[in-house]
């Protein structure tokens, strides 16, 4: 977990929108102001352009996305270590939560969401969702999770679900 958290908090100029939140934050905290963020973002980038130093938007993001990340495969997995390899391993997880920092905290929002929804905690699970969305809106589609959570599936559904969403 150390490993992965500094190099996600202390990278440079890696991920697809590194460049572009640089730049933005680069352009003071008046344009952060009326930006497009959502907004947790838009408070964070607006601190990051305040006080000059963009890596406060990478550090922050990063460290709630791998310590929600963490909480769920602390809660759920059986073998830790295998499931940070895994993680860490498949591009798609880690390299894509590196490129967008918002949608990656969003998603893990939506992951812990999922382990409230597992023990019928619907207010904690609404408002992590809630909470998930002013990250991304995005997050508001883990609403979805009710409706999959309620009913059973199959483990070859599961499975086939997963490959899809590599597709």
């Amino acid at each position: 977990f150390v490993t992965i958290l500094c190099f996600t908090i202390l990278r440079y100029n890696v991920g697809w929108d590194y460049e572009t939140y640089v730049s933005e934050i680069k352009k003071g905290p008046e344009y952060i102001y009326s930006s497009r963020y959502e907004l947790i973002p838009k408070i964070i980038f607006y601190l990051a352009s305040l006080w000059n130093f963009y890596p406060l938007a990478f550090i922050t993001c990063g460290t709630i996305q791998l310590c929600m990340l963490r909480k769920f495969i602390n809660e759920l997995s059986s073998d830790k270590l295998l499931s940070w390899i895994f993680y860490f391993i498949i591009p798609l997880f880690f390299l894509q939560d590196l490129s967008t920092i918002r949608q990656a905290v969003a998603t893990q929002f939506v992951l812990c969401s999922y382990l409230y929804l597992r023990k019928n905690e619907l207010l904690k699970f609404i408002f992590c969702i809630f909470i998930g969305s002013l990250f991304h809106v995005s997050c508001i589609y883990g609403i979805c999770l009710y409706f999959f959570g309620r009913k059973t599936m199959p483990n070859y559904v599961n499975w086939g679900l997963f490959i899809a969403s590599f597709a």
